[in-house]
């Protein structure tokens, strides 16, 4: 409302308008969650892929199949988040190697520790974030009798992931709220 629009948001007469209201708009996004420059990169670097799907790839995405875009999506999105967390670029550059097995941290104790502690929820997540889970349920639901016992176990079963949620939120470390580091 105060910059993007100012700016002609996206009803501008060039694409290289567009692209500096929208560079604009993320860098200012991103100094706006701290005094930071890991901050800043974050939101300079989610522009940069707004300003790409915007103004380079546009409806070629829609072609690309799901499959495809899903996990490259999400790899986007994880890399964008392990900057926005790190407290300073060197971390999130010691974090993100580690993560894509550069460093010591790849093969560390604490990286099996991990694993281990957070290697199954790790899975039933990602089974859970793709429609795998909806199409056996809308396959089961053909059966009326099954479709009666899903019916009943629905909730209770939202109820215990929702508690299992909790559980791991409440297990991890202290956290101070987010703006209090700015």
């Amino acid at each position: 409302d105060y910059v993007y629009f100012p700016l002609g948001g996206s009803r501008v007469d060039s694409k290289w308008r567009l692209a500096f209201n929208l560079a604009v708009v993320w860098a200012l996004t991103g100094l706006w969650h701290g005094a930071s420059w890991s901050f800043v990169i974050w939101g300079v670097y989610f522009g940069a892929f707004i300003i790409a799907e915007k103004l380079l790839l546009g409806k070629k995405i829609e072609n690309i199949t799901k499959w495809v875009r899903v996990p490259v999506t999400l790899i986007i999105v994880i890399i964008g988040f392990v900057i926005f967390n790190a407290p300073t670029l060197g971390d999130a550059g010691r974090q993100l190697a580690g993560m894509f097995g550069a460093g010591t941290e790849a093969s560390s104790v604490l990286s099996v520790f991990e694993l281990r502690n957070y290697g199954l929820i790790m899975l039933v997540a990602t089974v859970f974030a793709t429609p795998l889970p909806k199409l056996a349920v809308q396959r089961i639901s053909k059966n009326s009798v099954a479709a009666k016992v899903i019916d009943v176990l629905e909730f209770p079963a939202l109820l215990v992931m929702l508690a299992v949620c909790t559980a791991y939120l409440v297990d991890g470390s202290f956290n101070p709220f987010l703006y209090f580091r700015f």
